[in-house]
Parts: C-alpha cells; structure tokens; sequence
C-alpha cells in the first residue's frame, strides 16, 4: 500500500488542499527547483488515485507514487522515510556539547546556540499572499521581496556600528585603502553625511581587513 504524506492546508476559494511533501518530479522535468504538488483534500484512497498539479505550472498534472522505480510519475517520501529524515534533520538552532553548531551526526545533549545581535530592523508580519506561501508557491527570492521592512533612523547600523567603528582607523590609511577623498571622508568621520549603499559596502569590508573582530 501506498502511504502518501501530505499536509492539509488552505487552498483558494476557502477549499482544502492536500500539499505533498518532498516530492521529486519525473526524470527529465525541466525545472526541479519549482516542482511542488498539490490535489484537493481527501482520502488517503482518494490523494493516491489523484491527478497533481503543481503549483508552479498549473496546466500539468502528475501521478503520484513512492516507488521511485516506476517510470512517468513524481516520486514522494512514504511515512517511514518521512519519519528517518526528521529525526536526522539538523538542528540548526542548537550547539553539540563543545558549542559547535550541529550536523547531522551530532549526538548527546545539546544547549542553545549563542547569538550576537547584529542590525535591528522592523519588518512586518509577512501576510502578503499568504495563500501562495501557505501552499508554498513562493521561493526564497520572492519571499524577500514580498517582506516589508520599516527603516528606523535611530536602528541605522552606520551610526551605531560602522561609524564607530570607523573612527578606530586613521583616516589617511581608510583614504589610501578606498580611494575616497579626505575631504569626503572628514565629513563622514564628523558625522556631516552619510555614505552611499556601494561606499558603506566599501567601507564595511575596508573595516573587516584591518579588523577581523568587526566580523
């Protein structure tokens, strides 16, 4: 028997869809990257004689099986090969016992990795398309721009960070390193202006050479 493992989750027009998970398309599919099925919630009968579409492509429906011996259909994880790769997924949020972030392989009692906050940035609650990323329809790439960012002056990085950190360094050796004039500079060193996006980029990796702490 076939043991298909999905997810019920919602689906346009408040209906429910099945979405399977770790799914693999046919041999030969153009584009395995944006491969990601789903088929009208039902029995697990009913989900295995199911014709799926995926999402990316919604004029193309597959067969789906987990024998990944049998020709022309997607191929997803039975319930015994769901359960195995969860219990050896990475714990990317803890440290093994020496407070190396996890692998794989790490056994034993772990502890909480440490964290060193780095820029503040206000963001929203990410509800834009929220349908499309319920059924995972959007990629890494689209979900950054889909992100809605608050800028907050007094969170700027330059003036709580890099500026300090800048004023450690002389400034004829930060001239010498970027090619910025010195007049250019004693403005930014005194805090009259601020650089532009390529000359803070600059500057962020002048900061990092001399100083590897600053990383």
């Amino acid at each position: 028997m076939t043991n298909v493992v999905g997810l019920r989750v919602p689906h346009q027009g408040h209906q429910r869809a099945s979405r399977c998970q770790a799914t693999q398309p046919p041999p030969g599919h153009p584009d395995p990257t944006h491969f990601r099925l789903v088929a009208p919630y039902g029995a697990a009968t009913q989900r295995r004689r199911a014709r799926w579409v995926n999402v990316h492509e919604p004029d193309s429906t597959y067969q789906l099986h987990t024998d990944r011996a049998r020709p022309g259909t997607a191929t997803a994880d039975n319930h015994h090969q769901h359960a195995d790769r969860y219990f050896s997924h990475i714990e990317s949020k803890s440290a093994d016992q020496d407070g190396n972030p996890c692998t794989r392989g790490t056994q034993g009692l772990l502890q909480r990795r440490h964290v060193t906050a780095g820029d503040i940035a206000h963001i929203g609650k990410e509800a834009n398309h929220l349908d499309r990323r319920v059924n995972g329809e959007v990629d890494a790439d689209e979900a950054t721009d889909l992100l809605l960012t608050y800028d907050d002056p007094a969170n700027d990085p330059w003036i709580h960070r890099d500026l300090p950190r800048l004023r450690l360094i002389p400034l004829a050796q930060v001239a010498a390193a970027t090619g910025l004039s010195k007049r250019r500079l004693r403005d930014l060193y005194k805090g009259i202006s601020t650089p532009r996006p390529k000359t803070r980029l600059l500057i962020q990796d002048l900061l990092v050479a001399v100083r590897p702490d600053f990383r």
